[in-house]
């Protein structure tokens, strides 16, 4: 005979009975997908696997549209998260690994185009920093190591032929 894991819905509500979080729960923790809500609206649907936020998260303005798209292994950040602004455009991509910035992230201007580009390693700026105007020219490049600045390498000359 097995044991049947015991699972509920619990709904939290404010003192005026408006509903603020709706949660899966099982053996005490909580489970699957956990809905947050704002004013009436749906703020936050995350999802938990055994009390740890595991899979998708993804944040909500008050018209419902995408603020924040992540993914989460173990409670901690991991893989690419997306940004958005009030006009639905990625405004961010953020690559982490075990909840620490891991990788590149790239900050957009409003036409799409870059603004900053950055490398990261183990949630500390490892690598490059390049600026650019909203022509997606570069305009600055700045080098750090572990995260303290250091002089860039120069570019190598082009080849004479």
């Amino acid at each position: 005979m097995t044991e049947q894991a015991a699972s509920e819905k619990v709904v939290i509500k404010d003192a005026e009975g408006n509903v603020t979080e709706e949660a899966a729960m099982q053996n005490g923790m909580l489970e699957g997908e956990t809905v947050l809500y704002a004013k009436g609206r749906v703020q936050a649907r995350l999802q938990f696997h055994e009390g740890k936020q595991h899979g998708e998260a993804v944040f909500l303005d008050e018209a419902g549209e995408i603020k924040v798209k992540s993914k989460y292994e173990d409670g901690k950040l991991q893989g690419e998260s997306l940004y958005y602004s009030d006009a639905g455009k990625v405004i961010r991509k953020a690559a982490y690994s075990k909840g620490e910035l891991h990788g590149w992230v790239i900050d957009y201007y409003p036409n799409g185009k870059a603004r900053e580009i950055s490398q990261y390693a183990e949630g500390v700026l490892n690598g490059q920093v390049i600026r650019y105007d909203k022509d997606g020219n570069a305009t600055e490049r700045l080098c750090f190591e572990k995260g303290k600045q250091r002089p860039c390498p120069q570019a190598a000359a082009p080849k004479k032929k």
